[in-house]
């Protein structure tokens, strides 16, 4: 039956991560707010080789510390590394799972090369302990893979009902 769970979850949350792909790198590369400007932004996403993941899945390893300063090893699930298609793409993206067991949480990298440069994002899932098989509800969060937020969700019933933002560091601005 947990098995049978997992399964779904899983499924749900590939469908979570074609949407949030592509709105995270949207995001990361610009607040766009004209529709020609999203166009062009779409125009320079491509999907990244195998031999290109398979390089950055040796430097990530080899290189990241995270915002603690303490070394970040992944343990990739090499084996069941796969592409999605992009809504409104004719390219994909390459979705690297990670091997993580806490509270049904799911981790997995996002891969996309954009304006001739390879973007990363650490996707995570934390379903709540109320999520069913037919939706998920619980808690989307997107960092870079140093562990530093770069955008999230709370999910009921497979909608989105908040965005989670940063504060600013402080609250008022002296002159």
């Amino acid at each position: 039956m947990m098995q049978d769970q997992t399964k779904i979850i899983t499924f749900k949350v590939k469908q979570f991560c074609k949407f949030f792909a592509t709105i995270t790198l949207l995001f990361l590369l610009t607040n766009c707010q004209v529709e020609q400007e999203t166009i062009n932004i779409q125009s320079h996403i491509e999907t990244v080789t195998i031999a290109e993941t398979v390089s950055f899945l040796k430097e990530v390893n080899s290189n990241k510390t995270s915002i603690s300063g303490r070394k970040m090893i992944f343990d990739f699930k090499y084996d069941q590394i796969f592409k999605e298609k992009i809504t409104n793409s004719d390219q994909l993206i390459t979705v690297i799972p990670i091997i993580y067991n806490h509270n049904g949480q799911e981790k997995r990298i996002l891969l996309l090369r954009v304006n001739k440069q390879l973007r990363s994002v650490l996707f995570t899932t934390y379903p709540d302990e109320n999520t069913d098989d037919s939706s998920f509800t619980g808690k989307i969060l997107m960092q870079n893979l140093n562990g530093e937020f770069i955008n999230g969700y709370r999910v009921k019933n497979g909608l989105l009902t908040s965005q989670f933002i940063l504060k600013n560091s402080s609250k008022y601005s002296y002159e």
